[in-house]
């Protein structure tokens, strides 16, 4: 069982890595959301930037509908954000 949950830890570190990497700017935008729209889940180490974007935060939770809790307050009032949680 440890054999197959190994593969999922390198690749969220892998992707942990490469979202910190990204600045708090809107010239990453285009690969953030890349990531983002794949691993929803990993709104949660986005810079704040993009947890205040109505299309980063959309693609997020269309992939991971759990991620509401990691949105800005303004996202998760968003009603094309939240609604895709439930």
């Amino acid at each position: 069982m440890a054999a197959l949950e190994e593969p999922d830890q390198r690749i969220i570190e892998r992707i942990f890595e490469r979202i910190s990497c990204y600045r708090n700017d809107n010239r990453d935008k285009e690969e953030v959301l890349s990531i983002i729209t794949k691993y929803g889940w990993a709104i949660r180490y986005a810079p704040p930037l993009f947890r205040n974007s109505e299309e980063v935060c959309v693609a997020a939770m269309k992939t991971y509908g759990l991620g509401l809790e990691f949105l800005s307050p303004a996202m998760r009032d968003n009603e094309k954000a939240r609604g895709l949680c439930w």
